[in-house]
């Protein structure tokens, strides 16, 4: 953008699909890697293992950017809604955790009967609660973007009569 421009104001909702849609991603990020992991318990195939992760990460790091360049737009020219970038921003901070904590499963998961099994649990009891906590925190973020696709399509119907 050259100098003196200012960015186009992106619509609300729109910031908001793009969010969810995001967090869909990721969680289709979640489910290959698992697929990758059962790969290499089953068939030994570390390098495929290897390779999904190194994908993974990248792949993980352009949805966090993104989410980041949604959230810091939010807080410039939605002032009202503050709250909701604030929600934002603790959903990147709970799956940052998140994804250490499936790599450490992963690694526990891989050492077989080795594993320290008091570790395991507790990894994974840990996964569980910031999953839970995840779905916390965007429950409302879904419902607010059911409201304003309902406002919207008010505003259309009014405008189309």
């Amino acid at each position: 953008m050259e100098e003196g421009q200012q960015e186009e104001r992106i619509p609300y909702h729109i910031l908001l699909r793009d969010f969810v849609t995001l967090q869909e991603e990721r969680v289709q990020g979640y489910q290959r890697l698992e697929q990758a992991l059962k790969t290499v318990l089953e068939n030994h195939d570390i390098e495929h293992y290897q390779a999904t992760v190194r994908d993974i990460t990248d792949y993980f790091g352009r949805i966090s950017s993104e989410i980041i360049e949604i959230e810091e737009k939010i807080r410039a020219n939605y002032q009202r809604r503050i709250q909701l970038a604030d929600q934002i921003r603790q959903i990147q901070e709970c799956e940052r955790e998140k994804l250490l904590l499936t790599t450490q499963l992963h690694m526990l998961r891989s050492q077989g009967d080795q594993a320290d099994g008091e570790a395991l649990c507790e990894t994974l009891t840990r996964l569980e609660e910031v999953i839970e906590e995840i779905n916390d925190i965007f429950s409302p973020i879904r419902y607010a973007l059911s409201r304003e696709k309902a406002r919207i399509e008010g505003l259309r119907a009014i405008i189309d009569s």
